[in-house]
């Protein structure tokens, strides 16, 4: 069982085209956090339209990137979207969603304080590069491929 909320069910209703919801939020002056929601769940739906394998070889990196309630929240739009999508997959799609644990990232700015970096922007930029090399990599990294980023970014 998976509870539904009030923005999913909005979503499937003014999902046809972006004006739908934008007009819809401005109208009715709807929630910041209401707007936000829409504005996510209308981004993720259109990359699974440009995606095929969003909700297959990629749906660890968008759990973890998006957070599970908000990809199941869009597998459930996609669902009603799209005739052709069977119950059963449907079903099945879920209960993987669920089953997925979220990897954690183990690096942070202490580490790179250690390996020589000062506190400051460079430190978040050099975060960025290394999570996205780790998550391209299927959630793993060497430590030889961490320092090799560091130093890229120190020069």
């Amino acid at each position: 069982n998976y509870f539904v909320d009030e923005s999913v069910i909005l979503a499937v209703l003014l999902f046809e085209s972006q004006n739908n919801y934008e007009y819809f939020c401005y109208k009715y002056k709807t929630s910041n956090k209401l707007n936000k929601k829409l504005t996510l769940l209308f981004k993720l739906y259109e990359k699974i339209k440009s995606n095929k394998n969003f909700f297959k070889k990629d749906l660890i990196k968008n759990v973890y990137l998006y957070g599970s309630k908000n990809i199941k929240d869009t597998a459930i739009i996609d669902f009603f979207e799209k005739s052709q999508i069977n119950l059963n997959d449907f079903r099945k799609l879920i209960s993987e969603i669920q089953k997925i644990k979220i990897p954690i990232f183990k690096y942070d700015g202490e580490y790179l304080k250690k390996k020589g970096m000062r506190e400051g922007a460079l430190i978040g930029r050099t975060l960025k590069l290394i999570e996205k090399e780790w998550i391209n990599n299927k959630f793993q990294i060497s430590d030889q491929t961490v320092d090799k980023i560091v130093k890229s970014q120190k020069n």
